[in-house]
């Protein structure tokens, strides 16, 4: 299987709201997703349900939400799944998000999640890394409203908190890497050599440590557990994950 047979989209309603409008409104977008059914672009509502594809409004923190969305039918949890994570549980507290993540963990017990998101906010570099964002952020308030921070960066600022905060949340095997070791270590070397001739770079100290202050988890159990120790082994991160996305059926 070349793809997953599902992909579910789970954000804020008002993310949700946007993304389904794009997708009505955008010939190519609504092609892919709803094929040949006929899409009314004045359409806001912030679902969308299709055989391969569901964009569902979810706040993460509200873990019965969640619970009432799995208990729905329109998954089969016993089927291999991936969740993707990206710049997102960092912006939420660990106490109110972790008991979603163990709800996941629990109901999905052939699953791997893999997230990236910042760490090592402690050294100078990642002092001026979070500085930086706050300014950031601070602009986002007067355009959103509302203001975000990085919630759970305090509780897990290094690899081995990471990988203690899902092993704590009961999968059976996790690694954790930041992303200058990924992309000096693990990715192909023909990879690397096609990235660096799209366009020229010498700014490679300050991007050495900005590598360094993100980092890319893989919590995995179930049937992906043999695919792990896969990952782990092999020099070629780029080979394993390829090999690793043909196993799932849901995204």
């Amino acid at each position: 299987q070349s793809r997953p047979a599902l992909f579910v989209d789970l954000d804020l309603p008002e993310t949700c709201r946007t993304k389904a409008m794009i997708i009505r409104n955008k010939p190519e977008l609504a092609r892919v997703v709803f094929g040949n059914s006929h899409v009314d672009p004045s359409d806001s509502t912030p679902f969308i349900e299709t055989k391969e594809y569901i964009l569902h409004p979810m706040n993460l923190t509200d873990t019965q939400a969640m619970k009432l969305f799995l208990s729905s039918g329109k998954m089969d949890l016993s089927l291999p799944t991936l969740f993707l994570s990206e710049c997102v549980l960092i912006y939420i507290a660990p106490e109110k998000v972790n008991p979603t993540l163990q709800l996941l963990q629990q109901s999905f017990p052939n699953s791997c999640i893999v997230v990236y998101e910042q760490i090592r906010p402690s050294d100078p570099f990642g002092q001026m890394m979070i500085r930086n964002l706050h300014v950031i952020l601070n602009t986002l308030v007067h355009i959103a409203g509302a203001w975000v921070d990085l919630l759970s960066m305090e509780a897990y600022p290094e690899l081995e908190d990471q990988k203690k905060r899902y092993r704590e949340l009961g999968f059976t095997s996790v690694f954790c890497r930041d992303m200058y070791d990924v992309y000096s270590k693990m990715l192909d070397g023909n990879d690397v050599k096609r990235i660096s001739r799209i366009e020229w770079f010498d700014e490679f100290e300050e991007w050495h440590l900005i590598q360094a202050h993100y980092c890319l988890l893989v919590a995995a159990q179930g049937s992906f557990d043999s695919w792990f120790s896969e990952l782990t082994k092999n020099a070629s991160f780029s080979v394993s994950f390829k090999s690793f996305c043909g196993t799932c059926s849901h995204a």
